[in-house]
């Protein structure tokens, strides 16, 4: 607003009528000053007039409304919460620019990316590139670096494979050009007893500019033991963030497949029994592999047959010479290790099919290998769906007992990645009626077979994500279609394992083919919905 000069006469002081109208003057002109003065100076970050926070190379929106006249080097200064108005960090005119605008912006909006090592920030609104302050923004936090292994920060847990390529996600770094990753043994005091290091552009030559996010690879060594990843400032060893601790395990792997976020990893030594499946939990490749693997073979996800006229007793073959446990192929293999074998009869990137002929799960057994011949086909149809095709042949010279369970398959999860058994038994299938925990007791116990009346059993991780509802936790479910009865569950020690008990018949030459999924991902909810759609529900 233009504010007009004039000059008043000085009344005489007997003159009522000249000072009236002096007095009137003065006053127009204090009521002009203060409606131009009314008008509100402000600034504002994200729409906010308050506190906002943030990490380093996000980018704001800074919104300014000038009261009075706007002139092009009406500017805005980042500052250190407490500096001096001649101390600014970097300035902007109100185009965002370090040059100003060629016409007046009294309301101007600009965004920026801001760069900064973690602080508090404000930002400070300034006329005709004075220093007289109009307006100050509330406090800007840059929060403290974040380093994600696998889509995964503190205080999360994972594991991995020794020598496993392992997604590093820098979030909110201070974008100094020779920041840097730098892989130590947990626990490690040592600053220079780094394992490896990499700089943010994944390499050890550094980017030509520093950036505050990035994502690149890092491989974990050949050891088993906890790792972690520690972020470091500009080429020293000054600590900007951590990563989770990664435990690396060595699995029996033997092949893979993957879609990008999920992998699966057999066995073949084990007759192609499932060893691995770590999916994505937010971001990247999964926190853990989710197989318990304990003791060898025939605790892995595999089909295993029976003939409960057989003499089955209950005891363990490997370890006492008088158990009588009698005809039980067994995919993995025996209980005192061997490995049933097999061969790769085809293999695409997300498909993988085998054969095998089982050995006993007694070893003393007669002969110690069956005559049976199973062929899995295992194919990620969809980025957190394994569809598995058990193909069975009987070349036995006897018929299946009528009496006999099979597991086809039987699912054996670490007990971290599954404590806690979900299904429904409702009367309103298919409608996301609530969930019923199965008795899940711990440890070395199995569950009575149960019936469903959705064809699908779920093993939930609450180990983390604690403080969510249990639906909203990582889970491994199996979905057996047309599926509702004869579900087997237990618990060992270390392990919780899922039973797809299913009858079977087969005379001698006689073949079968059993179809089953794995459902899993970050949620229950979703693991749950995903078999919905499954279903045509």
């Amino acid at each position: 607003m233009q504010i007009c000069r004039t000059s008043l006469p000085v009344p005489r002081t007997n003159d009522k009528v000249r000072w009236k109208l002096h007095e009137y003057l003065l006053g127009l002109l204090f009521v002009v000053l203060a409606a131009d003065s009314a008008i509100a100076q402000s600034i504002t970050v994200n729409g906010s007039s308050g506190p906002t926070s943030l990490y380093s190379g996000e980018t704001v929106e800074v919104h300014t409304i000038r009261g009075g006249t706007a002139s092009t080097t009406d500017w805005v200064g980042l500052y250190v919460v407490g500096a001096p108005n001649y101390s600014y960090l970097k300035k902007y005119y109100l185009n965002g620019l370090s040059t100003p605008p060629s016409t007046p912006l009294g309301d101007a909006t600009f965004n920026i990316t801001l760069v900064r090592p973690e602080d508090d920030y404000e930002f400070r609104y300034f006329p005709n590139n004075s220093i007289n302050l109009l307006a100050t923004s509330g406090l800007v936090t840059i929060n403290p670096p974040v380093v994600q292994v696998s889509g995964l920060a503190v205080p999360e847990e994972i594991s991995a494979e020794t020598q496993e390529s392992v997604p590093i996600d820098i979030i909110g770094g201070p974008g100094n050009k020779y920041d840097r990753v730098m892989m130590y043994e947990v626990g490690e005091t040592n600053n220079a007893a780094y394992l490896d290091w990499f700089y943010l552009n994944g390499s050890k030559t550094a980017p030509a500019t520093g950036v505050p996010n990035a994502s690149f690879r890092m491989t974990l060594p050949s050891t088993v033991g906890d790792y972690e990843f520690r972020f470091t400032r500009n080429n020293s060893y000054t600590l900007l963030g951590t990563s989770p601790a990664v435990a690396a395990t060595s699995s029996p792997v033997t092949h893979t497949i993957t879609n990008g976020t999920t992998i699966v990893g057999i066995n073949l030594n084990w007759g192609g029994a499932i060893t691995k499946l770590s999916f994505a939990t937010g971001g990247g490749i999964a926190y853990k592999n989710v197989v318990n693997n304990e003791g060898g073979p025939g605790r892995q996800i595999e089909a295993a047959v029976y003939d409960d006229a057989d003499n089955n007793t209950d005891c363990w073959p490997c370890s006492n010479s008088s158990c009588s446990w009698g005809w039980n192929p067994v995919q993995a293999g025996s209980a005192c290790g061997t490995g049933s074998g097999g061969t790769v009869l085809d293999q695409t990137a997300t498909k993988i099919v085998t054969a095998t002929v089982p050995a006993q799960w007694n070893n003393l057994f007669s002969p110690s290998v069956s005559a049976v011949v199973i062929t899995q086909t295992l194919e990620l149809v969809e980025q957190n769906v394994l569809k598995i095709d058990y193909h069975i042949s009987n070349n036995e010279s006897f018929s299946w007992s009528a009496d006999s369970l099979h597991e086809l398959p039987v699912v054996y999860l670490n007990w971290s990645a599954g404590r806690r058994a979900f299904a429904y038994q409702g009367d309103n299938a298919f409608t996301y009626d609530t969930l019923t925990e199965i008795y899940n007791p711990c440890c070395n116990n199995t569950v009575p077979l149960f019936d469903t009346d959705e064809p699908w059993v779920a093993l939930v991780d609450d180990s983390i994500a604690t403080g969510s509802p249990v639906t909203e936790r990582p889970a491994t479910a199996l979905y057996v279609p047309g599926k509702n009865s004869n579900w087997g569950l237990g618990t060992r020690s270390t392990s919780s394992y899922i039973q797809n008990w299913q009858q079977v018949v087969l005379g001698p030459t006689e073949q079968t083919t059993i179809t089953t999924y794995l459902v899993f991902g970050p949620t229950l909810s979703g693991v749950r919905a995903k078999i919905y759609e499954l279903a045509g529900q």
